[in-house]
């Protein structure tokens, strides 16, 4: 090999080494975007997992209430319901003694 084919090798060397580099470079960047978008992404999924976590609680605490008020309201209905059916039996009762 020559001199002359040498230095052809060392320059041709010396681009595809540019070439490397520069395409190392760029994948870099896109990596390091795509890094940073992945570290949104992350915070994001935090933030709506505290969102639900706190919505699950308040959703809980308000059934927990319904449940308590509808619970108090079936023993009105079964007290009352009770009540109607002894005045009825002693308005029947009574019916029949004085009929």
């Amino acid at each position: 090999m020559g001199e002359d084919q040498s230095i052809g090798v060392a320059i041709a060397l010396e681009a595809l080494k540019g070439a490397v580099n520069t395409g190392f470079a760029r994948i870099d960047g896109r990596l390091d975007g795509a890094l940073q978008r992945t570290d949104v992404v992350e915070r994001d999924l935090k933030d709506v997992k505290t969102e639900i976590e706190s919505l699950d609680e308040s959703v809980r605490a308000a059934l927990a209430a319904q449940e308590s008020r509808i619970s108090s309201l079936e023993k009105k209905v079964w007290m009352a319901a009770g009540f109607a059916a002894s005045i009825g039996a002693g308005g029947a009762s009574l019916w029949q003694i004085l009929g």
